[in-house]
C-alpha cells in the first residue's frame, strides 16, 4: 500500500514537471490500486482530488469525474469478482456515524495525530507505555514547538508555507478530520497512507532549516533527526529480533499455557473466553493466529461472521474464566490488564505464566 502511494506521488510529480498526462493516469491509477489492498487511503481522497484539479487545471468536479472514473474501471470488476464487503467492513470499530461532541472530535482527533506521531518516530516502543512515556512526549512536543518559534524567521515560514499549500497538503487535515467528526481514534495501520507525507515534510522542514549558520537550530534537528532514528532502531530491533512477531512458536507456547491450565482447574472449553491484546490492538483484529491454534487444539468456538473482521467468541459474561495474552506490551498492568479489566471489571486476577519477555497468559475468575 504504501509504495503504491509512494510511486503515485512520485508520477504524478514527474507528469506535472514533464506535462505528461500518462505518468500523472499512471499516478492516479496507482493511488486507486493501492484502496484494493486496504480502504485506509480513502482517506487521502480530498487531497488526490485537489492536486489532481490544481496539476491539471481544471475544476474540482472535472477532478472527481476522472479519479471516480479510474478507480470505477479498477472496482467494478473487483466487485464483480469478490465481496469486498468482507474486506472493507469497519465492524466492531464504532456503532454508529452519528457526529460525536466538541470533546469527542478533539480527543479522536488529538489521539490520531499522536499514533501517527508515536509510529513514525518509533516512540510506541521506545517510550515507556504508561503516564510517564506520555508525560515525556509532551514535553518533547512542547519544547520541540517552543524553540522552533523562538528560532524561526518570517522568509522561512512563508517559505515552508508555501511548499504546504503549492501541493496542496492542507488538504490532507480533512483526512484527520472526517473521522475525528464522529469520535473515531484510527489504529496505526490506517494511517499508514499518512507516512511519505510525512517524511516528505520532515524533509523539507530538514532542508529549509539546517542552511545558514544556525547552530541553535541546527541542534533542533539533530535532536529530532536522533529522537527518529533512535526510535526507530529500538522498534525494529524490539519487534523483529527481541519479539519477532511472525514466530508462532510463542503463540504454541501460549496455547499450551491455556490447555494446561484448563486441565490443573478442570474447566470445559465451553466455560473459558480468550483475548489477545497488543500495543496496538485491543480488539483481537491481530489474533487469529491465536483463536486458530485454539480451535485445532481444543476445539475453541471462534469463527468469523460473514460481513466484517470482528470475532465472534460468544459472549465474555457467560465464561467462567477469562485468559488474556498480553503480546508485546512493556508496561503489561497499564497497557494489557487495566484495559481489559476497565471493560470487563466482573472478573478478578487469579494466575499470571509468563510466556517471554515482552508476553505473558493471565488468568481472570468470574468474581
Amino acid at each position: 500500500m504504501i509504495p503504491l502511494i509512494a510511486f503515485y506521488l512520485l508520477l504524478t510529480e514527474l507528469g506535472f514537471l514533464q506535462k505528461n498526462p500518462w505518468l500523472m493516469g499512471a499516478g492516479i491509477l496507482s493511488y486507486v490500486l493501492s484502496a484494493t489492498f486496504y480502504p485506509a487511503p480513502i482517506l487521502l481522497l480530498p487531497y488526490v482530488i485537489a492536486r489532481t484539479a490544481g496539476q491539471l487545471h481544471m475544476s474540482k468536479m472535472a477532478s472527481i469525474a476522472l479519479v471516480g472514473g479510474m478507480a470505477a474501471a479498477v472496482f467494478v470488476p473487483w466487485i464483480m469478482a469478490t465481496n469486498p464487503l468482507t474486506f472493507y467492513s469497519q465492524a466492531g470499530e464504532t456503532s454508529s456515524f452519528a457526529i460525536a461532541s466538541v470533546r469527542g472530535i478533539t480527543e479522536a482527533l488529538y489521539a490520531n495525530v499522536s499514533t501517527l506521531i508515536h509510529d513514525t518516530f518509533g516512540l510506541s516502543v521506545a517510550l515507556p507505555q504508561s503516564w510517564v512515556g506520555a508525560l515525556w512526549l509532551k514535553a518533547m512536543v512542547f519544547c520541540f514547538v517552543a524553540l522552533s518559534i523562538v528560532s524561526v524567521t518570517k522568509q522561512e515560514i512563508s517559505k515552508t508555507l508555501k511548499f504546504l499549500t503549492s501541493h496542496h497538503y492542507h488538504w490532507l487535515v480533512l483526512g484527520f478530520l472526517v473521522p475525528a467528526l464522529i469520535g473515531m481514534k484510527l489504529m496505526p495501520h490506517r494511517l499508514l497512507p499518512f507516512y511519505p507525507f510525512f517524511f516528505l515534510t520532515f524533509g523539507q522542514w530538514i532542508s529549509v532549516w539546517i542552511s545558514g549558520n544556525h547552530r541553535f537550530r541546527q541542534a533542533i534537528i539533530l535532536l529530532a533527526v536522533g529522537f527518529f532514528i533512535v526510535g526507530n532502531m529500538k522498534s525494529w530491533y524490539v519487534t523483529t529480533i527481541k519479539t519477532p512477531r511472525n514466530d508462532y512458536t510463542r503463540t504454541t507456547h501460549a496455547v499450551e499455557t491455556i490447555v494446561q491450565d484448563m486441565a490443573m482447574r478442570r474447566i470445559p472449553v465451553e466455560s473459558i473466553g480468550v483475548h489477545y491484546f497488543r500495543p496496538d490492538d485491543q480488539y483481537d483484529f491481530f489474533g487469529a493466529h491465536l483463536y486458530y491454534l485454539l480451535r485445532l487444539r481444543i476445539n475453541y468456538p471462534v469463527s468469523f461472521p460473514p460481513l466484517g473482521n470482528e470475532l465472534l467468541r460468544g459472549k465474555t459474561e457467560e465464561h467462567a474464566v477469562a485468559y488474556l495474552v498480553c503480546d508485546g506490551f512493556l508496561d503489561a498492568s497499564s497497557g494489557c490488564i487495566q484495559p481489559f479489566a476497565t471493560r470487563w471489571p466482573y472478573y478478578t486476577l487469579a494466575e499470571k505464566y509468563r510466556i517471554t519477555e515482552m508476553e505473558s497468559v493471565y488468568v481472570f475468575e468470574r468474581i
